[in-house]
């Protein structure tokens, strides 16, 4: 050997190193760095977090990463040359997906079984985190954010490290990258987490260079490499010193963070009720009776267009604020709108021009005005975009949405499905949606009245519209005489409205009160505010009506004519006796329920609220069951759970993962190459096993020397004959050799001490050494 190509390992070799140092030290000191390096680098990510606990699920994850691409990659040396090196990293990154999948439910949250809950944490999670007010608290879904990384960072660096080149070394910088740009404006803990980083990644960097650089001459001295060490050093932190102010972590004015550049959930609740204008309309008030609102070209003499859809009542106000996914919620969305899943109608253009009037209402004119459900929108003057940019979508109502308000003058040029109305026969309700009928519980004396004896939900429905259409009057309050008929639509003024011998109210009432009695029978509803087109398709305030729209079994929404459950607005109220008129501080009492047939189910139950009946269950048909039986639990169960779940998860989760690598290998043996290395490759998993026992077997020994410290010499006198004899085995010959080999495996874990027995699945023995033969 000469000195030109001596390297830094072989120079090692001449020193004597034993074979296993050389196998394991490398790896290992290259694992060790990489992990402290992405724990050093998380530091900077403190700010965000309500503790310290992320940084343990960081490390943990890091060490799954690390431990699944030494899986894969142990794996894939068992695989045919031509594929092995690619498929490495692929089963390197299932294994990964796989941890996560399986431990990060115990790790984050302690719960094995909420593996639903961490399953969109990768994806869906970062913009949630950005848009969280810090410190987050890491006990909850979002602490699967630091462990997500270290799991990448613990796979791509372990993968990196078993090459030549320095990539690998850069993992822990794009870990501190990531911390310092998901975190906050706090910096202390970002210049140190800086420093630390370079320093690790400077010694990782170092270590590797020597260890695979070629020696020219002997080398200089120690004594000159720390001399010349020292100086760079000295160097180095005096210009660290000059340019401090200006590296990123430590300057004083604003840094880019991804929170800053994240926009929050749009929260649709600052808006005021469009439909607690309704009284504007009116022409009594003269306010919005004649003023021109809208251009409509395109559209039918006759047709609905929605301003605004609501689908929450809260007590006071109809709106759109649901907070489920199902509702409520508007997304940014371009001109282009995906088609609705349901729909019968075809769609239709339409473009509508907002009038000063319409601009100039607060309550109104961030509602964008639309046909129906819409495909396609054009904002044909927006020459600067800024309407196109802040359009938001509500996927569930088909509501569109301008945050800033739309100015007078805007065209919007729409392609969308009108919203069908009510057949005559009526419809099935939806059974699939939940209704909450909490708010307009005290509607529901009303809804069981008015029914009469309607079965089914519609039939119900019905009568309940028809009396109010029949008894009721049609007021705003703005006309003389009628100032008694106040605006709104609180549960006060719905029971006034309910509660009297004639109810008297307008669109407002009407709709928010029948939308409250349909979800009492069980049939899905919201409010729309909107307009009927006028021939000439000029909208003025006298076309503004407030109308009903129900949901059907095929999900479609349809609208309820407002004549189905309103009188016409030429039905004025009944002059009041001012004798029998009752005290205005004396309360609305709702009018008894009336009398069952005696013998039905109903008369057995009269006395019972409505709203506490047995109802069915609307997804599965059967009677609401009773409360389940609770099993007592003891306190110091669930802390004993809290702080053993994640180690025990761990551990098991690392057994898993060998147990697989031991399973593929035992596979390929059975079933890969000619057939007497296949009978001779049970051998091979025979001596693993021992190995992963703790018996120490030489990789270089023959079968027979190996069967000295194993025992079974007759089955390694087997394999020798199937490699060296004549002719090979046949299948059932390996596969009874392979069977005594299952059965000398069962022997060998019976005669081992318990110990052994107990740590054989995190043993890594038999997964690192590699015998000539294999």
């Amino acid at each position: 050997m000469t000195t030109d190509t001596l390297t830094t390992a072989s120079r090692r070799v001449a020193r004597g190193a034993s074979p296993m140092s050389r196998l394991l030290l490398p790896p290992a000191l290259d694992t060790a760095l990489l992990l402290v390096g992405i724990t050093v680098a998380f530091t900077a990510w403190r700010p965000a977090f309500a503790s310290f606990g992320y940084l343990g699920l960081g490390l943990a994850g890091a060490v799954l990463g690390a431990l699944a691409s030494a899986a894969g990659r142990l794996a894939g040396r068992r695989l045919p040359a031509a594929i092995g090196s690619s498929a490495a990293p692929l089963l390197g990154v299932t294994l990964t997906a796989l941890a996560y999948v399986l431990l990060a439910p115990t790790v984050v949250l302690h719960r094995p079984d909420a593996v639903g809950r961490m399953l969109p944490v990768p994806v869906a999670g970062w913009k949630e985190m950005l848009t969280t007010l810090a410190p987050i608290d890491t006990a909850g879904t979002l602490g699967g954010l630091p462990f997500t990384i270290g799991l990448f960072a613990g796979w791509l660096g372990a993968t990196l490290s078993r090459s030549r080149h320095a990539a690998a070394t850069l993992v822990p910088i794009g870990v501190l990258a990531a911390a310092i740009t998901l975190g906050t404006e706090d910096r202390r803990y970002a210049a140190l987490a800086g420093l630390g980083t370079a320093a690790i990644v400077l010694v990782w960097a170092a270590v590797r260079r020597r260890r695979g650089r070629r020696m020219i001459g002997t080398g200089g001295s120690r004594l000159s490499q720390l001399a010349i060490g020292s100086a760079l050093l000295m160097v180095a932190g005096g210009a660290g010193f000059l340019v401090a102010q200006h590296l990123p972590g430590t300057e004083t004015r604003s840094r880019l963070l991804a929170r800053s550049q994240v926009e929050a959930p749009f929260d649709v609740s600052q808006f005021v009720s469009p439909l607690s204008g309704f009284r504007k309309y009116g022409e009594g008030l003269k306010l919005l009776w004649d003023q021109e609102l809208l251009t409509v070209q395109g559209g039918a003499s006759g047709q609905r267009l929605r301003f605004a859809v609501l689908d929450t009542y809260n007590g006071t106000v109809w709106s759109a604020g649901t907070t489920d996914a199902g509702g409520g919620v508007f997304q940014r969305v371009g001109r282009v709108i995906a088609d609705p899943i349901v729909h019968q109608m075809r769609a239709q253009q339409i473009e509508v021009t907002i009038g000063e009037a319409y601009a100039a209402l607060p309550e109104l004119r961030a509602w964008v005005p639309g046909n129906g459900l819409p495909i396609k929108v054009d904002f044909v003057n927006d020459q600067d975009w800024k309407l196109t940019d802040t359009l938001r979508y509500n996927l569930a109502t088909g509501q569109l949405l301008v945050p800033g308000g739309l100015p007078a003058g805007t065209r919007i040029q729409m392609t969308a499905y009108p919203v069908p109305e009510v057949p005559k026969a009526g419809v099935v309700p939806d059974p699939t949606v939940r209704i909450d009928q909490g708010a307009g519980a005290f509607t529901a004396t009303w809804a069981t009245e008015w029914s009469r004896e309607a079965i089914n939900p519609w039939d119900r429905l019905a009568a309940i519209g028809k009396h109010l259409s029949e008894a009721g009057a049609f007021s705003d309050g703005t006309r003389p005489g009628e100032e008694e008929y106040w605006p709104g639509h609180n549960q006060g003024r719905l029971m006034t409205l309910l509660g009297a011998p004639q109810p008297v109210g307008s669109d407002e009432q009407y709709a928010a009160a029948f939308a409250l009695l349909a979800q009492q029978t069980g049939v899905p509803t919201r409010v729309v505010l909107g307009a009927v087109l006028p021939p000439g398709g000029q909208i003025r305030g006298q076309d503004v009506h407030a109308w009903v729209e129900v949901r059907s079994e095929s999900g479609e929404w349809l609208s309820v004519p407002n004549d189905f459950f309103m009188p016409q607005r030429s039905q004025r109220p009944k002059a009041t006796d001012p004798e029998s008129a009752p005290p205005l501080d004396q309360a609305v009492v709702p009018p008894a329920v009336g009398r069952r047939p005696p013998g039905t189910v109903e008369s057995l139950i009269e006395g019972v609220p409505p709203l506490q009946k047995p109802r069915s269950n609307a997804t599965t048909g059967t009677k609401a069951q009773g409360p389940a039986i609770s099993i007592p639990v003891p306190s110091w169960a669930g802390t004993v759970a809290r702080y053993a779940a994640p180690p025990a998860g761990l551990i098991a989760g690392s057994a898993i993962l060998l147990a697989a690598a031991r399973m593929l290998r035992r596979q390929r043996r059975r079933s890969r190459g000619q057939e007497s290395r296949r009978l001779a490759a049970g051998w091979r998993d025979l001596v693993d096993h021992a190995r992963d026992l703790g018996v120490a077997v030489e990789p270089r020994a023959t079968r027979r020397e190996q069967a000295r410290v194993v025992g079974h010499r007759d089955l390694a006198a087997r394999a020798d004959r199937a490699v060296f004899g004549a002719g090979e085995p046949g299948a059932e010959a390996i596969g009874a050799f392979w069977a005594d080999i299952g059965q000398a495996k069962k022997s060998l874990s019976r005669n081992a001490s318990r110990p052994a027995r107990l740590l054989r699945p995190w043993r890594l023995r038999s997964l690192v050494i590699r015998d000539p033969a294999s």
